[in-house]
């Protein structure tokens, strides 16, 4: 209860605008609930926005090993890659991702947009990157 409660805090301090608050309140949900995979995305996204990309990396990494089916973290560290021309590491996380929705039902919500629109740009970014 209490990590759950620090990642709301994170969330409310992101929305206030205060993303130093709000990467203290992730780092402190995940050292309360390390299995947390809900703290760890929120915690790569965080620290990527940041501009803290190595941080970023760990954290979404961290995600995958708990989750390794949940595709908007291997969309996730893609993005990362592709920010810091990575372009063979982007490829393969958007791969990983496009496999992952592919065997979605198309209308699922994954990350506010339907996992087929979500697909289309995994598809778009590995054709655009190869």
């Amino acid at each position: 209860a209490a990590a759950a409660a620090s990642l709301e805090n994170a969330r409310r301090a992101l929305s206030e605008g205060s993303l130093k608050a709000a990467l203290s309140s992730a780092l402190l949900a995940v050292k309360m609930d390390p299995l947390s995979a809900e703290g760890w995305e929120i915690l790569g996204l965080l620290h990527r926005q940041a501009g803290q990309p190595r941080e970023a990396e760990h954290a979404l990494r961290r995600l995958l090993y708990l989750d390794p089916e949940w595709p908007l973290a291997h969309f996730h560290l893609a993005a990362l890659f592709r920010e810091a021309n990575r372009p063979d590491d982007a490829r393969r996380e958007y791969a990983n991702a496009a496999r992952l929705l592919a065997a979605m039902p198309p209308d699922t919500v994954v990350g506010g947009v339907t996992a087929d629109l979500m697909l289309r740009a995994c598809r778009q970014f590995v054709e655009s990157a190869g």
